[in-house]
């Protein structure tokens, strides 16, 4: 898959957190925090990260 610059995000915020394979803690911590998507994931305070 080609994916044009600038559209990174737009493309990966849909897939599901398990793709970037976290470690089981860091999973079920986010989990109970409501962040099932890499976009989710994005959208996070980066100090809460």
């Amino acid at each position: 898959m080609v994916v044009a610059a600038g559209q990174e995000a737009e493309i990966l915020a849909p897939l599901p957190l398990s793709r970037l394979a976290p470690e089981v803690e860091i999973a079920e911590t986010l989990e109970r925090w409501g962040v099932r998507s890499i976009g989710d994931f994005a959208k996070l305070p980066q100090a809460r990260v």
